[in-house]
């Protein structure tokens, strides 16, 4: 009989081999608090450029009462009020060949107020006086425009105004007032004499209150 063969020997089960020990995930870390951005700062105003800032200018002062003013009585037979700061600066007395003449002016010379007077004939014409004086006037200067040519609310009186421009170098462009008076036995020619640089102060205004407080006998 055959030799029986042995059963093979059982192999044992090998070891299990252990799980690993359970990593815990990490804890999360926190998200940080977003900063909240800087709230903007406003542009400053802007500041308006002080060359386009229109300044309005002051008035001058009204002119006060005549009263304020001095009286001038040059000659024994006329007088006139001026301003205080007025002075007399030209005294001429009536000879055979002009009339006599009086001047009044500012410092600065940049207003006058001349008073001629003489002894007319009795057929003394004042129209004719003024148109004459006025012909001398255009010969002076390069541009003349009348303003005013008529009778004078007072009684034998003859008012004249006109603008006169470029005269010869280093005068000034003016207006000028005028009054012409004929008198019982004389005749009266009183004239203001402004620059073109005083007007804003000597106006119109100015001339007529002048003129109107011109008395003669």
């Amino acid at each position: 009989m055959p030799t029986p063969t042995a059963y093979p020997t059982n192999t044992p089960y090998p070891t299990g081999t252990p799980q690993p020990t359970y990593t815990p995930y990490p804890t999360p870390t926190a998200v940080a608090t977003a900063t909240p951005y800087p709230t903007n700062t406003p542009y400053p105003t802007a500041t308006p450029d002080v060359r386009y800032v229109e300044v309005t200018p002051t008035p001058e002062p009204t002119l006060g009462p005549l009263e304020n003013w001095q009286e001038h009585s040059p000659r024994p037979y006329y007088s006139i009020h001026l301003p205080s700061d007025f002075s007399k600066n030209v005294d001429y007395p009536e000879d055979l060949r002009h009339w006599g003449r009086v001047k009044y002016s500012l410092a600065s010379n940049r207003v006058q107020v001349l008073i001629d007077d003489g002894s007319h004939p009795d057929d003394a014409d004042l129209h004719g006086v003024a148109g004459s004086w006025l012909r001398e006037r255009y010969n002076d200067y390069a541009f003349v425009r009348t303003l005013r040519f008529d009778e004078s609310s007072i009684a034998n009186a003859l008012r004249v105004s006109y603008v006169a421009e470029g005269q010869v170098e280093g005068y000034c462009d003016v207006t000028y007032h005028v009054l012409l008076v004929r008198g019982e036995t004389r005749t009266y020619m009183v004239r203001i004499v402004i620059c073109d640089s005083a007007r804003w102060k000597y106006d119109d205004e100015f001339a007529e209150r002048l003129l109107n407080s011109f008395t003669w006998q």
